[in-house]
């Protein structure tokens, strides 16, 4: 049974908003921190998010026209160019780049030292991401306007029909469908899993038992970038591959166009698995989403004071802390620690050069210096200060969990 077309423009267009909005508040997060923005691991995905951004708002909504309207909302050949191009180029640059995003996460595990300089970062960090991006522009420039290709511009389907460009050469369409989408799309899914074990087994070894709280994080980050490609794309892929290679097209058509119907999905939901690898953003989109705004309690926080002759305890309401409700804590047991001068240093000097130094308990320190002239010894009397620190013994309890990559 075929999805009617009307339905397809909603499936695209139910994801389609919300979407873009975590798209958008991603960007956002991540170029207002420095910090972020500099860290290795996050590179990828700045790049997934600006790509499958402009996905999102060129092809998709192209693609819902088209399917409601069965014209090209403009008629002209040069749009039809770059629409082509888009569509050709953009989803396998995305596919690319998820594949060694994967592949990279490996490196930064279990071999950070490749990055260890500038020179390394370039050839093991940088080059690969221009690759993943340079690489499908050429291909797809030269197979479809270089490569000579004469046909009438149809302005009733999809890129106008200048995808067929490709698909008059067998082994051109088989190498485009097996190196540009059946091959990612396995690296995806191999690495992915296969970091999920290689951890889950280095930890195993080193400790002797798994924390599974510590890796749940890590397992979130995983397991849904590669179901969405397993289930989402593998099928299509996989068929597109066959009807390629000589298979009747007619073979499992319904199932096909059903299938590749959900398969700009994978897409639409990669920005919802990013905001798992990135910190703190998780909490942030869902007080955006749910318009939640958390309520501040007003927690003690010990500090260290001097005071004169006396030993004291201080607890002053110093950091404002964010809760989502408001919990009593009561303080288990304070620990005060005080720490005085156990004893005095007398330090006298002669002409003769000769140190002499004695300690008495009077709580006085005595300094007395004889120059080589008789002079009159100078007594200076400094009061006794109590160094006094308070440690509030309730503390919050830190989990540590595997550095998000």
């Amino acid at each position: 049974m075929t999805i009617a077309t009307y339905n397809v423009s909603w499936i695209i267009l139910g994801p389609l908003i919300p979407s873009v909005l975590v798209s958008i508040f991603n960007l956002y997060h991540v170029f207002s921190s420095r910090a972020l923005l500099k860290a290795l691991n996050n590179h990828v995905v700045v790049l997934l998010l600006c790509f499958g951004l402009v996905y999102e708002l060129t092809l998709d909504i192209l693609y819902t026209v088209i399917d409601q309207t069965l014209v090209a909302p403009i008629q002209t050949p040069a749009f039809c160019y770059a629409w082509a191009l888009l569509n050709s180029s953009i989803p396998i640059i995305i596919y690319l780049l998820m594949a060694w995003a994967a592949i990279e996460r490996h490196i930064l595990v279990f071999h950070a030292n490749w990055f260890g300089t500038q020179r390394k970062r370039i050839l093991y960090h940088y080059t690969p991401l221009a690759l993943c991006i340079i690489w499908p522009m050429v291909f797809y420039i030269t197979t479809l306007f270089i490569i000579p290709c004469s046909f009438p511009l149809n302005y009733k389907v999809n890129d106008c029909g200048f995808y067929s460009c490709i698909t008059r050469f067998a082994w051109l369409a088989l190498f485009d469908s097996i190196g540009h989408y059946m091959v990612p799309i396995f690296l995806i899914v191999i690495f992915s899993v296969s970091l999920f074990v290689r951890v889950l087994y280095n930890r195993y070894r080193a400790r002797g038992q798994i924390e599974w709280k510590n890796y749940q994080k890590m397992a979130l980050q995983l397991l849904p970038i590669s179901m969405l490609y397993i289930v989402l794309q593998f099928p299509w892929v996989l068929m597109y591959a066959l009807y390629s290679a000589g298979v009747p097209s007619s073979a499992g058509a319904s199932f096909y166009h059903d299938i590749r119907s959900f398969s700009s999905w994978a897409i639409l939901f990669t920005p919802f698995a990013t905001v798992m690898s990135l910190p703190e953003l998780g909490k942030k989109c869902r007080q955006l989403i749910f318009f939640w705004r958390p309520q501040r309690a007003v927690h003690p926080q010990a500090f260290t004071v001097n005071r004169q002759n006396g030993n004291q305890t201080v607890l002053v309401p110093l950091k404002r802390m964010a809760s989502k409700t408001p919990v009593a804590t009561k303080p288990a047991e304070v620990i005060q620690t005080t720490t005085q001068p156990t004893g005095i240093i007398q330090t006298t000097t002669q002409p003769t050069g000769i140190i002499q130094t004695t300690t008495e308990p009077t709580g006085i320190i005595q300094t007395t210096t004889e120059p080589t002239e008789a002079t009159t010894p100078v007594t200076k009397i400094l009061p006794t200060m109590a160094s006094v620190t308070t440690t509030l013994m309730t503390k919050p309890e830190t989990e540590m969990t595997p550095i998000d990559i």
